[in-house]
């Protein structure tokens, strides 16, 4: 868990701004308002991006609306993150995705709507789904993906493996 409980330290800009871009994604997934997805994009940008810990910044009564890209929602979420170590609209929305989304987006060429697709279409729910999918010859049914976007995503696949595991994957889950 995040936050202040377990006794762990507070989330920092750069894994506030991953909520945020992660909920972007899965709103790109359920196709929701362009406008919110957007805010929550800028927003992480905007979290990512400023120079000084908005922990710090809450923690002297500061009000991180003054940051621009920042407006009452994000502000309220960050406040909910920061205090509790939990996003409650963030795990509704992880319960109402398709299983395994934000997984397959964490590798490079898979955004929200081939996620969604290999998510509802074939079942994919994990990495190692997808590698046997791709290896299987499902992947390449699918229109759009021929032998050139498998051989990629394999590639990327064993990349992603060899970098190690992505070691905000767990706070992400937690939130």
């Amino acid at each position: 868990m995040v936050g202040y409980e377990g006794g762990r330290e507070p989330m920092d800009n750069a894994s506030l701004a991953r909520v945020f871009e992660d909920i972007s994604r899965l709103l790109e997934v359920k196709a929701d308002s362009p406008f919110k997805i957007n805010a929550y994009r800028t927003g992480a940008r905007a979290i990512a991006a400023y120079p000084e810990q908005l922990r710090d910044m809450m923690a002297r009564g500061e009000d991180i609306r003054r940051i621009p890209g920042i407006g009452e929602a994000i502000a309220n979420k960050t406040v909910e993150l920061l205090t509790t170590g939990h996003l409650v609209f963030f795990d509704r929305l992880v319960e109402s995705s398709p299983p395994g989304v934000l997984e397959l987006m964490r590798l490079s060429g898979i955004g929200p709507k081939t996620a969604a697709r290999l998510s509802q279409e074939l079942g994919v729910s994990s990495l190692d789904q997808l590698e046997t999918a791709l290896r299987s010859g499902a992947v390449s049914q699918l229109s759009g993906f021929g032998d050139r976007t498998v051989h990629r995503l394999l590639a990327e696949i064993e990349s992603h493996r060899r970098q190690g595991s992505d070691p905000l994957r767990e706070e992400r889950q937690s939130v």
